[in-house]
């Protein structure tokens, strides 16, 4: 089980990632303690924001040629010269 992102609002507990239904399920059989949330490897958070931030840039890229496609490559080809 990896570590996804947490979003917590007023009634509701956001998640991303892979683990979205494990999640659901093991918080309903299992009740956490502060310190098993707190027992978290900071490598693995960091490596799974960099994951997530990197699909993020990708999404924004695809969006960005959707709009305009010919913008799109006239920038690429600018970064490339």
């Amino acid at each position: 089980m990896g570590f996804t992102s947490l979003c917590l609002t007023r009634t509701q507990v956001v998640l991303r990632g892979s683990v979205q239904l494990i999640a659901c399920v093991t918080a309903q059989l299992t009740t956490w303690c502060a310190e098993q949330l707190a027992a978290v490897s900071v490598n693995d958070w960091r490596s799974l924001r960099s994951q997530l931030e990197q699909h993020r840039i990708n999404r924004v890229e695809q969006l960005r040629f959707r709009r305009s496609p010919a913008d799109y490559l006239a920038h690429l080809e600018s970064q490339l010269l």
